[in-house]
């Protein structure tokens, strides 16, 4: 049957012998293609499976290094779990009177039967109080139940019986009773479960399962002595270390004393910011040693299961970014640490501050005038809007530092005077000229509102510009009427309403920190109050990073 190619071929005249050639090569070299696939899928298969043996091969080494690892601990507590049981065995056996090896065959003979060896243990001893009962007063609540079934507390010299051989009397007395009441009457005499149900297998099942315990599976007289007595030494061991620790301890008191003494005199003088300082950067510094000791473990990984040298590498390169990571955050936080030292106030604080408030009350009343007159003139403000001013913020030089940390004649905050080129908040020259351009810049953006700018000087621009003036706080409401008062141009009916009161201060606005790649955002203006926020900062982005990884 024709095809489609054979009838163009015929249609438009063409060499049919060269198409069948040309065909012939194509269809050779699909061949060839088909058998080089052939042979790269057989590649690919064979790299496979050599990926699958090298994953298998780590696995299985890194599995092995674990195991060993996990089995010295699972040694160690096995061991120290079959001291601590048989030691114990050995001191109840003593108690009663019986030998260990009988009560450990007892207890193994009870769990193999479902019950649980210490309440068979409970159960001995509560059968020992009875008789001691019965020797100290003539009677016990147990008597009607031994005088009916006909079995002995004492022996015929007087003496108690052995609880083991008295449950055994018993499991031979319940064999003609029917199970249900059987079982009530042994917990009736305070019999503990698990016992009851091996009492009810049977005198001879009972005895035999004791006996194959005896000889194969219960510890022997004298093992248990001897787990006593390495319990003992071991207790002894442990007590001379712990006072070895004490003695070291007590040497070492006298120095952490004088260490503490100084961290603490530290702290004192410089208002606490240090040390909340110290501690963030030594938050990071023990994320820092911890993270150091990583690769130290990963090569002694690779030694011990060569077959995971490959993963142990691509640990280490991990945990050199993650070191880089922290670096960078350590030398950012003694960044911030070093921005907030000041030489002089650490060696000298009182002084230097007295100096700071002498300085600038030199100049008279009359010169202060003078001097706000010109600025205001200078500056283009209200005539009286400087006095007014100094009058609100520090009641014109009485009140130079306020509890907030505003300081001066203007009462500047550290971060306001700083933007503003303040560099002594307490010269009357520096700190009027700062509070004139201030104001001034206050009223360019607020369009020459003089109320506004006001407001903003007290309670802060960023509060005024995003909640608006009908918001404004008691505070600078009130800072409004005895500023605006009589000065020319100046509205103090301005339209506020009056809020919960809010400590305001101008340029009240917060700032961001960058610690490496962590931000600080605070509102605080001091020391003490930036360091504080670091703190917060750093505590919240570590245990985020710790959960979601640093990567």
């Amino acid at each position: 049957m024709p095809t489609i190619i054979d009838s163009l071929t015929v249609a438009l005249r063409l060499d049919s012998k060269k198409f069948k050639d040309e065909t012939g090569a194509v269809k050779k070299d699909l061949r060839d293609i088909g058998a080089e696939a052939g042979d790269a899928g057989k590649h690919l298969e064979d790299a496979g499976k050599q990926g699958a043996k090298g994953f298998n091969t780590a696995t299985d080494g890194l599995g092995k290094f674990l195991a060993k690892l996990g089995g010295l601990y699972v040694l160690k507590k096995f061991v120290v779990d079959t001291i601590q049981t048989n030691a114990e065995i050995y001191r109840f056996s003593r108690n009663l009177g019986e030998s260990a090896n009988k009560i450990s065959a007892w207890s193994n003979a009870i769990e193999i039967t479902g019950g649980d060896a210490r309440a068979f243990q409970g159960t001995l001893s509560m059968l020992s109080r009875s008789q001691t009962e019965l020797q100290m007063n003539g009677e016990s609540g147990l008597l009607p139940y031994f005088s009916r079934f006909n079995v002995a507390m004492m022996d015929a010299q007087g003496n108690a019986r052995k609880g083991t051989d008295i449950l055994m009397d018993f499991a031979d007395r319940m064999k003609g009773m029917d199970r249900t009441t059987a079982f009530n009457t042994l917990q009736a005499m305070g019999i503990d479960p698990g016992t009851a149900n091996a009492m009810l297998e049977g005198r001879a099942s009972l005895e035999k399962l004791i006996v194959t315990q005896k000889e194969h599976g219960a510890v022997t007289d004298k093992q248990a002595l001897s787990a006593e007595n390495t319990r003992r030494s071991m207790t002894e061991a442990e007590m001379t270390a712990n006072s070895l620790k004490n003695e070291m301890v007590d040497g070492l008191n006298p120095v952490l004393k004088g260490a503490l003494d100084l961290f603490n005199s530290l702290d004192k003088a410089t208002g606490g910011w240090s040390t909340a300082i110290l501690g963030a950067v030594a938050s990071i510094g023990a994320m820092r040693a911890a993270l150091a000791a990583i690769p130290s473990l990963v090569p002694a990984a690779a030694a011990a299961a060569p077959a995971v040298a490959p993963a142990a590498a691509a640990g280490s390169g991990i945990v050199a970014r993650a070191l880089g990571l922290v670096r960078g955050l350590v030398r950012g936080g003694l960044g911030v640490g070093l921005m907030l030292h000041s030489e002089n106030l650490n060696q000298g604080e009182a002084a230097e501050l007295a100096a700071r408030q002498t300085k600038g009350a030199t100049i008279d009343g009359t010169d202060k005038a003078a001097r706000m007159a010109a600025l205001e003139k200078q500056y283009g403000l209200p005539a009286g809007i400087l006095d007014k001013v100094w009058a609100a913020e520090s009641g014109r030089g009485k009140n130079l530092k306020s509890a907030a940390g505003a300081e001066g004649p203007f009462q500047f905050m550290p971060a306001t005077a700083k933007a503003r080129g303040l560099k002594n908040p307490y010269d009357f020259n520096e700190s009027s000229d700062a509070a004139a351009r201030y104001l001034s810049d206050l009223m360019k953006h607020y369009g020459g509102d003089v109320s506004k700018a006001v407001a903003a000087y007290n309670w802060g621009p960023g509060n005024l510009d995003k909640k608006g003036m009908a918001a404004a706080p008691a505070e600078t409401v009130g800072y409004l009427s005895k500023v605006l008062g009589g000065v020319p141009g100046a509205t103090a009916t301005a339209a506020v309403a009056g809020g919960a009161a809010q400590p305001g201060a101008g340029g009240n606005s917060q700032t961001t920190l960058s610690i490496g790649e962590i931000k600080v955002y605070t509102q605080a203006t001091d020391a003490p109050g930036i360091a504080r926020d670091m703190g917060m900062a750093l505590n919240s982005q570590f245990p985020a990073q710790a959960n979601t990884g640093l990567f």
